[in-house]
């Protein structure tokens, strides 16, 4: 079957998708992959055919336009306009380019952050299935990401988890519709309807597929058959890759360091965060792998004790590690997670706070603190916890034992197989061009 993949986001974002459209290449599929072209080479390793979707991620979120829309999160008019001036420029060039990838595709997989491939699939004709890293679907065992869990008793936590989980789903959909009207209307589509895209998806039973672990974020025994949880989505290095020779000496010369990484968060506030955690290094005393890391950050006295590199894969570096800090992505937490050492995170916004307190529940690392009010005290504490407490160390252990024993990869390619032959299609094929 020829299949689709768009991804669009951070690395942490796509690299799940580059492993599962590898999946499926090896299944037998004629897969082409639709990311940024700052992925272009990880793309091309891993054999897949790569068409560019417009907009390099890190250079959008690192305008300081992106870092206004970041901060204005507490205003909804301000965040509103602009999430407009931001995004809606690239929607058209975004369009043509999902097009490109999709034509002549029996099947489209799309993820939250490129919801083109939704309407992009019902323009063809053909099954689009949404596939993400975090869960979307209500529930009223947790609140979905961005939510906070609150603790309520039992019949109050559930309405608030699905009620909540509800509203945040239609005002994400308010603020994308005008996108997904100009988008439709180029496609020959009918309007967008008031109604989210993901409930009326659930309406019509489409399929689901979420590549996290079951043992991280069990399947709640509400939802449907058709949403399916696979296990991770690991993208590993290839064994062309090889540590620099420095990496290797620095770990060797004392007890197993503490790794720190924001992954490709930008702006001022990632390298704050940066500093606070060199601070409680200085307390700690321990040593620390800097990932992503400058030497012009570290202060002299801390020059014996970090090591900065620029990058270095999470399934080598991670199990050589005492514990991780890092900004909780979907991602680096998985790979800490496997890896089998605590993870003691500072969540930026969003999605990072939900993977800071589902860390917390399993008893893989102590409680996240907000990254624009975290202390070196904070990150003393958090590390002494990491290090020091027996059940953390023993749960994070063993966590690490089950995660490494699934194959989600596997399962993700399973669930796409089961759920493409059925399939129900929203609308027959309206066009055959997107009209310029």
């Amino acid at each position: 079957m020829r299949i689709a993949v768009l991804a669009v986001g951070s690395r942490g974002d796509v690299e799940p998708f580059i492993a599962l459209a590898a999946g499926l290449r090896a299944a037998g599929h004629d897969v082409t992959l639709a990311t940024s072209t700052a992925y272009a080479r990880l793309v091309h390793g891993s054999k897949l055919a790569f068409v560019p979707l417009e907009g390099d991620p890190h250079d959008l979120m690192a305008g300081a336009q992106s870092q206004a829309w970041l901060a204005s999160g507490r205003n909804p008019a301000r965040f509103r306009s602009r999430w407009r001036t931001l995004v809606e420029p690239l929607a058209d060039q975004m369009l043509e380019d999902a097009w490109a990838a999709c034509e002549g595709a029996e099947a489209i997989v799309w993820t939250p952050l490129s919801p083109v491939g939704h309407h992009v699939a019902e323009a063809l004709g053909v099954p689009g299935l949404l596939a993400g890293l975090q869960p979307v679907a209500p529930s009223a065992d947790f609140a979905c990401p961005p939510l906070p869990a609150l603790p309520l008793p039992g019949h109050l936590s559930s309405l608030y988890n699905t009620g909540a989980s509800l509203l945040v789903e239609q005002a994400t959909w308010m603020l994308s519709r005008s996108t997904a009207s100009r988008w439709r209307a180029r496609l020959g589509l009918p309007p967008p309807s008031l109604v989210s895209q993901y409930a009326r998806m659930r309406a019509r039973g489409d399929p689901l597929v979420y590549g996290f672990s079951p043992r991280v974020v069990p399947r709640p025994r509400r939802w449907d058959e058709q949403v399916q949880v696979t296990g991770y989505w690991f993208h590993d290095a290839g064994p062309d890759w090889q540590p620099p020779q420095a990496l290797e000496r620095f770990l060797a010369a004392g007890s197993a360091p503490i790794g720190i990484t924001f992954g490709g968060m930008t702006g001022p506030l990632p390298g704050r965060v940066l500093e606070v955690a060199l601070e409680a290094l200085s307390f700690s005393g321990e040593r620390a792998i800097v990932v992503g890391g400058d030497l012009d950050r570290v202060p002299s006295r801390l020059l014996d004790l970090v090591f900065p590199v620029l990058e270095a894969p999470s399934d080598w570096l991670f199990p050589r590690l005492s514990m991780v800090v890092h900004h909780g992505d979907a991602t680096t937490t998985a790979a800490a997670l496997r890896a089998g050492v605590p993870s003691v995170i500072v969540p930026f916004f969003a999605e990072q706070r939900f993977w800071g307190q589902r860390v917390q529940r399993i008893s893989a690392g102590p409680r996240a603190v907000p990254a624009r009010r975290v202390s070196p005290a904070d990150l003393v504490v958090g590390f002494d916890r990491a290090l020091h407490d027996p059940t953390i160390r023993a749960h994070a252990a063993l966590l690490g034992r089950l995660i490494g024993a699934e194959d989600g990869v596997a399962g993700g390619v399973l669930a796409i197989e089961r759920a493409l032959p059925a399939f129900q299609t929203e609308q027959q094929p309206a066009v055959r061009a997107v009209p310029s």
